[in-house]
């Protein structure tokens, strides 16, 4: 199977078949605990709690969308350099 058929029929390129990283793995393990510490500072004040929610939802779906723009400018960098080999 070829590289681009891996990636349409999601052998490749997904989240699960990505490997997460020792560093990845210890680095969102701080952020949890910060995340769950500060939900516990914030227990008695529902207001705030529910804008840091606010916030963090904000983060991620932020973080999400930069994965997807940074695989699409990979994705036709590989394009281009393929087409550069191949010339």
């Amino acid at each position: 199977m070829s590289a681009l058929e891996d990636l349409i029929y999601g052998n490749r390129g997904t989240l699960e078949s990505t490997p997460t990283t020792k560093e990845y793995k210890a680095l969102f393990s701080v952020v949890a605990d910060k995340n769950e510490k500060m939900r516990e500072l914030l227990a008695s004040s529902p207001d705030l709690l529910a804008h840091f929610d606010s916030t963090i939802d904000s983060i991620v779906q932020a973080d999400a969308q930069l994965g997807v723009d940074y695989f699409a400018e990979g994705l036709r960098f590989g394009i281009l350099l393929g087409i550069d080999i191949a010339d």
